[in-house]
């Protein structure tokens, strides 16, 4: 059901259409407006829960391998902790391969989302 409903969208919108601007021209702007909010929120969940369970697996892993991680941590700030700092690393990462990947692109297609990431503080 979902790959035939997936293939009405792409015969109906053959030069690409996303999720707010079909639900904006079949349900109206609200739903158009709904839609991308919920991209957006899911977008942003992923992230920050991919980050989250990357970071942990890396303290796990550094546990494991018998790395003394309280004395990593007693030498931190009280409100940072070593998932959070490597979270911020991680995040980190991922920005600038993303700042890297737009820069090699088209000269056109590169300035949005080097603006998009300068605008957000992240290049």
């Amino acid at each position: 059901m979902v790959a035939f409903s997936y293939r009405q969208t792409v015969y109906a919108y053959p030069h690409g259409g996303g999720s707010y601007n079909v639900s904006r021209q079949n349900l109206g702007q609200m739903a158009g407006l709904v839609a991308a909010a919920a991209l957006l929120i899911d977008y942003v969940m992923t992230v920050a829960v991919s980050i989250a369970a990357g970071s942990f697996a890396v303290t796990s892993a550094l546990v494991a391998a018998g790395v003394n991680i309280t004395a990593i941590t007693t030498t931190l700030p009280p409100f940072l902790n070593l998932n959070v700092i490597l979270s911020l690393v991680f995040i980190g990462l991922i920005t600038l391969g993303n700042c890297a990947v737009s820069v090699n692109q088209g000269t056109f297609s590169r300035f949005p989302p080097i603006f998009s990431s300068l605008a957000l503080g992240q290049c």
